[in-house]
Parts: C-alpha cells; sequence; structure tokens
C-alpha cells in the first residue's frame, strides 16, 4: 500500500525492495501483476 494524507492514491500499491534484479525476480513481479489484474477484475 502507498499511505498518503490525501486520498490520491487509494488505488495504488507501492512495490519496493532491494534485492539484485534476476530472472527469478522478474518472473516473480510479473505473477504479482497477474493476480493484482484479476483481483481488481472482481470488484
Amino acid at each position: 500500500m502507498l499511505f498518503s494524507a490525501k486520498a490520491d492514491y487509494r488505488n495504488y500499491l507501492r512495490l519496493s525492495f532491494g534485492q539484485p534484479w534476476s530472472a527469478k525476480m522478474e518472473r516473480a513481479l510479473e505473477k504479482i501483476g497477474h493476480l493484482a489484474k484479476e483481483a481488481a477484475g472482481t470488484l
């Protein structure tokens, strides 16, 4: 989640990590994207 004093970011999710980029990380991020898209379709 992204927190803000305003409601401007109520539909945003901030991802932050400090690991080196890798193919495994890319696949995991892609999976998160697919899950988020699927969840958004159920709203």
